[in-house]
């Protein structure tokens, strides 16, 4: 069991992630009793958890307590949080965004502690504090992973206490088709830092090839640094950098402790992956899919009570590398084989 000293001794609970040397993959090479329980639950909804955007009909307004969204990265999520934040002043919510720019864009990345972060603490006394609170929150970078942390010490232990003042705490995140994930972020990453992702990738150099484009060998490697970054965000959040959360989610010197993925292998990719889908299907009000973000934008209209309006599309990806020759696709799929089997569970068929 693993305490967590800056964060005020919170003892976690006993996470088990999923064996890397013993998956124990059924004959069909997916995890025994995972894949066709979660697909079938997950994509016909839960009940009060595990529903989808094929469901947002059954979605209900809130009376109080707390709409948080997990924004994990390229799937939609500055749409989402602008949209959000925007309903929420129209819904008389409260809005706050925890992320590792929240202190301003000159505190390093890995000196980032949310606890410290003005919007969580005042998110926590509005919550503590009032009779019927009523805020959205909008959680990125820089804070723990939903599954092995943020969801038993935070989360779970604020739901509780919300609903005992008759309110709710819903928990709600998006995700998008791995390797369409996967392409965008590498002409995100390359458009907006060039200097920084060549330096991080010298086989890259300065990304371009022949003919002005990419060459294989720097969109591989990438892919494998990338790969399946929406199931590790959900198990262990955001992985870019040191920070004073290593020692806690086992991310020693900012490693992707999900970097073996990217080799692929079916039962482990599988094991992964399920496990991610179980835990979202048990503790989310609703998974989204990136490919139909506006019945997901109504949904959260939905949720706080106010007419549905179009969600705009902001932070878009302009650079368009060629990443879909047989080559780079073969990488690129082969990287991210667990987040579009997440994906498939709550989405279905991908549109790549």
């Amino acid at each position: 069991m693993l305490l967590l000293a800056c964060a005020g001794t919170v003892a976690l609970s006993n996470y088990e992630a999923p064996s890397v040397l013993t998956p124990q993959p059924s004959s069909s090479g997916s995890h025994p009793n995972h894949k066709s329980r979660l697909k079938k639950s997950a994509v016909k909804g839960a009940g009060a958890a595990g529903r989808t955007v094929n469901d947002t009909a059954s979605v209900t307004p809130m009376t109080c307590g707390a709409l948080v969204y997990w924004h994990i990265g390229k799937t939609g999520g500055s749409s989402i949080t602008n949209h959000l934040k925007e309903v929420s002043s129209s819904a008389n919510y409260s809005s706050y965004k925890v992320w590792w720019n929240s202190l301003g864009t000159t505190t390093p990345h890995e000196l980032y502690n949310y606890t410290q972060d003005p919007h969580w603490v005042n998110f926590k006394e509005e919550m503590n504090s009032q009779a019927q609170p009523k805020a959205t929150l909008m959680l990125h970078h820089g804070v723990p992973g939903l599954a092995q942390y943020m969801w038993t010490a935070e989360l779970q232990p604020m739901q509780q206490m919300l609903q005992a003042k008759g309110c709710e705490l819903r928990l709600t995140t998006v995700v998008r088709d791995g390797s369409s994930r996967a392409r965008s972020n590498f002409n995100y990453a390359f458009e907006n830092w060039p200097a920084k992702q060549s330096k991080a990738h010298p086989e890259c150099g300065s990304m371009m090839g022949s003919g002005g484009e990419p060459t294989d060998e720097c969109v591989c490697q990438f892919a494998a640094d990338d790969a399946n970054i929406q199931v590790a965000y959900v198990h262990y959040g955001h992985l870019a950098a040191d920070s004073v959360w290593d020692t806690v989610v086992g991310t020693a010197q900012g490693a992707n402790p999900l970097g073996y993925l990217a080799s692929g292998e079916e039962a482990i990719n599988s094991r992964w992956a399920a496990k991610a889908a179980d835990f979202l299907e048990q503790t989310s009000y609703l998974v989204g899919c990136t490919e139909r973000l506006d019945s997901f934008g109504a949904a959260l209209d939905a949720m706080l009570g106010v007419p549905a309006t179009k969600m705009a599309t902001d932070n878009p990806t302009t650079l368009s590398a060629n990443l879909t020759s047989p080559v780079r696709t073969e990488c690129i799929e082969k990287a991210n084989v667990a987040d579009n089997k997440l994906h498939g569970y709550f989405c279905g068929s991908s549109s790549k």
